[in-house]
């Protein structure tokens, strides 16, 4: 999540106003159904991991760590946030960046995603050296879970009359085969063993802001897919079940988007199994987005 450090307070209160739920005599219950576990901040780079209030107690091993990318290598306009934990007995670490502009900053982009992964310092947990390479060690390789988030800032490659036909005729195809992220992913010159879950909505930057409408300046942007949600895990154990955009918050030049992801933990002894009763809460979250959605 990227927000001004100033208003962070105002994200706390929207999420916890939101978070009121309704009794069995229809009264409302105002305690939050989800609590805060840790929050961490870079500049305007923000990152809050929230559990269901039930779960907190389940969290352990909570630590967090940040990386500056930005020119000289110090500034905080440009970066990382991660967050690290242990829930059950996997370990699941959060990543939010902030990665360099503009289309011809590939390579750039590229190295500040390895210097986020090798400089995101979790001394609570061991990082193994990724085996044949002459690189620091790497936070990512040794997490069961790693969810990696944030306007990576990775575009399209292509003519913006070419971006706007296939936008209007709904076939992406040709905006997926020239984006630059999955092409560096195939490549495996950043983000090494990250997946993401296939795209089916339009691209989310840049509009003009309180616009519906894409870059009508001089520059004339090509739209791409600058905000993302990447993930990893061992042994297959993420499934992505919704991943999205938000069309209707226009006061920024981008478009938020959100995943939804069904999770295998590793269990520990003395804990109940609460497999089935998360399987169905995730299966009903899945079905209210089908039905709310106004799918590209």
């Amino acid at each position: 999540m990227r927000v001004f450090a100033g208003h962070v307070r105002y994200w706390y209160t929207g999420v916890y106003s939101s978070q009121t739920r309704m009794g069995g005599n229809g009264t409302s219950n105002t305690r939050p159904t989800h609590v805060l576990v840790r929050s961490e901040s870079l500049g305007d780079i923000h990152l809050i991991i929230l559990v269901r209030r039930e779960m907190i107690w389940i969290i352990r091993d909570v630590q967090s760590s940040t990386v500056a990318c930005g020119a000289g290598g110090v500034m905080r306009n440009k970066g990382a946030v991660g967050i690290i934990l242990t829930i059950f007995g996997s370990s699941m670490l959060f990543i939010t960046a902030h990665l360099r502009a503009h289309s011809t900053k590939v390579k750039e982009r590229n190295v500040d995603a390895v210097r986020i992964a090798t400089s995101l310092d979790f001394s609570r947990y061991h990082v193994k050296q990724p085996s044949g390479d002459d690189l620091p060690p790497d936070c990512t390789e040794n997490v069961d879970c790693v969810f990696w988030s944030g306007d990576l800032n990775y575009r399209v490659t292509c003519e913006r009359e070419v971006a706007e036909r296939a936008i209007q005729s709904h076939n992406l195809e040709p905006l997926i085969k020239n984006d630059q992220l999955l092409e560096q992913i195939r490549e495996k010159a950043a983000f090494r063993g990250f997946s993401e879950a296939p795209i089916r909505f339009p691209p989310t930057f840049k509009f003009d802001p309180g616009s519906l409408e894409y870059d009508t300046s001089a520059k004339q942007r090509v739209p791409s897919w600058t905000d993302r949600i990447l993930y990893k895990s061992r042994q297959d154990s993420i499934t992505p079940q919704i991943y999205h955009y938000c069309p209707t918050l226009t006061f920024s030049d981008h478009r938020p988007v959100f995943g939804v992801y069904l999770v295998t933990l590793k269990t520990l002894p003395n804990i109940v199994n609460t497999q089935s009763h998360w399987m169905v809460r995730q299966k009903s979250l899945c079905q209210r987005h089908e039905a709310a959605s106004d799918v590209f």
